[in-house]
């Protein structure tokens, strides 16, 4: 009986320094779960931050990237609206370039029937010179005859007057 006292004994020794290990096991893997929970737990938490920091971020972007389509479409306007005006001025600067080249033209005919004009005056100046001195000669001549017939006449009245008396 002893002997099997003893070995139920060693037994419940052995169970028992088995249901300790066990024990002791079972504890450290409870710590090991508690450390690992509030490792994950650390971990959400971070992940759970850096997922507001991250959506703050987008929400920052976001912002931004309105801001910057709403930019881009009014200096599309701006350049629509720039392209529209250097299109008008380059149409201006062609008709512009047109009045100019129909003015030079004017211009030039004019020059050339001022030329014929002043030619024309010249030729006329000339010929109204040519005539004063012709007339003048003629009005010599005049003078000169009439003079000559003054004396003839009165030469000729003489000769009446002599034979009639």
């Amino acid at each position: 009986q002893n002997e099997e006292e003893l070995r139920t004994h060693d037994e419940l020794r052995e169970q028992y320094n088995m249901s300790e290990r066990r024990c002791n096991m079972l504890t450290s893997e409870i710590n090991e779960l508690r450390s690992a929970l509030e490792q994950s737990e650390r971990s959400r938490r971070n992940a759970e931050t850096e997922l507001h920091e991250h959506s703050e971020r987008v929400n920052e972007l976001q912002v931004q990237l309105s801001s910057a389509t709403t930019s881009k479409r009014k200096l599309e306007g701006d350049l629509s609206s720039t392209q529209q005006e250097l299109d008008e001025s380059h149409s201006e600067l062609r008709n512009l370039d047109e009045k100019a080249r129909r003015a030079i033209s004017d211009v030039q005919k004019l020059t050339e029937e001022i030329r014929a004009d002043q030619d024309h005056l010249q030729a006329s100046e000339r010929a109204r010179k040519s005539m004063e001195i012709t007339i003048k000669e003629l009005t010599a001549r005049l003078e000169e005859a009439e003079l000559t017939g003054t004396k003839a006449s009165r030469k000729a009245i003489e000769r009446m007057e002599n034979k009639v008396r």
